[in-house]
Parts: C-alpha cells; sequence; structure tokens
C-alpha cells in the first residue's frame, strides 16, 4: 500500500513541480511518509517514474491486445479502438506528462520507453501477418512509428492543452492506421 502511494504522490508531485524541480522529500510528505519510507521502496525519483512508466505499460499493452483481438480491421473498428486510445491517454495525462519530462532526461528511462512501444507494436503482428507479403521488417517499423505517433500525440494532447477537433483526429488517424494495417495493406 506504501509503495501505490508512493507512487501516486510522485505522480502529484512531479506533473505539479515538474520532474527536474520535484524533490523526494515532497513525494514522501504528499504520502504522509517519510524520506527514508520512500528510499525502503525505490532507489530514486527516476525509480518511482519507471514504476508509473510499467503500470502505463502493462495497461497500454491491454488496450494494444484488444486491437489485435479485433479480426478485420475495417475503417470502423480502427476509428472505435483510436478512440478509445485516445480515451486512455485524457484519463493518464499526470503520468503521461511525468512520464515525459522523465524520458527526456533519464537514459534508462528513454530505453524503457522504446520497449514499451515495441512490445505494443508487437501486438499487431497478427493484422501484419495477414497482410500482402506477411510481418516484414518494414512492415514492423511501421507499427512502432504508428505507435509512437499515437503515443506522442495523445501525450502532448493530454498535457498541453492542443485543442484539436477530436472527430478531425481520429478520421486522420483512421486514414492513417487503415493505410498502414487495413485489409489492403500499405497505401
Amino acid at each position: 500500500m506504501t509503495n501505490r502511494q508512493l507512487v501516486a504522490a510522485a505522480v502529484e508531485v512531479l506533473e505539479r513541480d515538474g520532474y527536474t524541480s520535484g524533490r523526494v522529500e515532497d513525494i514522501a510528505q504528499t504520502a504522509g511518509t517519510s524520506r527514508a519510507t520512500f528510499y525502503l521502496h525505490f532507489d530514486s525519483k527516476a525509480d518511482v517514474v519507471s514504476a508509473v512508466m510499467e503500470r502505463l505499460a502493462q495497461e497500454l499493452e491491454g488496450l494494444f491486445h484488444a486491437l489485435a483481438e479485433i479480426g478485420e480491421l475495417t475503417p470502423e473498428a480502427l476509428r472505435g479502438w483510436l478512440d478509445d486510445a485516445i480515451t486512455f491517454w485524457d484519463g493518464h495525462a499526470a503520468e503521461a506528462l511525468v512520464v515525459s519530462q522523465a524520458v527526456a532526461i533519464e537514459p534508462a528511462l528513454a530505453a524503457d520507453a522504446l520497449r514499451s512501444v515495441q512490445r505494443c507494436a508487437d501486438q499487431l503482428r497478427p493484422h501484419l501477418e495477414r497482410l500482402p507479403g506477411g510481418a516484414t521488417p518494414a512492415a514492423q517499423l511501421r507499427c512502432s512509428l504508428l505507435v509512437m505517433q499515437l503515443e506522442r500525440f495523445c501525450t502532448l494532447r493530454s498535457t498541453r492543452g492542443w485543442d484539436i477537433d477530436r472527430e478531425a483526429v481520429l478520421t486522420a488517424l483512421t486514414d492513417l492506421w487503415v493505410g498502414a494495417l487495413g485489409p489492403e495493406g500499405p497505401s
């Protein structure tokens, strides 16, 4: 329970103060515990953000697994899934901001973020195998780029208040994803 409290407090403090300015003391205080207790659970701010990233990665992999379970990637099915993905990021704006800041500074977290992107892209393999030519390295690269594009767009939208028409975004994203993963293969 203390671990969860510290993670939640870290998100609160680091969202408010920023990753570089947020202090372990403030995280511990917000969690209702001490600095020593923080260090019983985590080695550093980067370590607690790694826990945030791992939780997000698990949830994201579940989201991408749901996409993999869709039998035929029709434009309607993709649009519905993309709408769910945007909603997911909207609900995790604080975590996305904290992770984005930490990844920009901490090389180990940046490497973890790239592994998470790859795990999400790997969930799309069943759809790639249905494409003409199958799951080629170029198709796998497209999937990784789609995942990064979606994550970056959603992070900017949810954390920086990018006020853009959701329907227009869904139309544009659907066109991109159908072009890369749809039944006809890449356009």
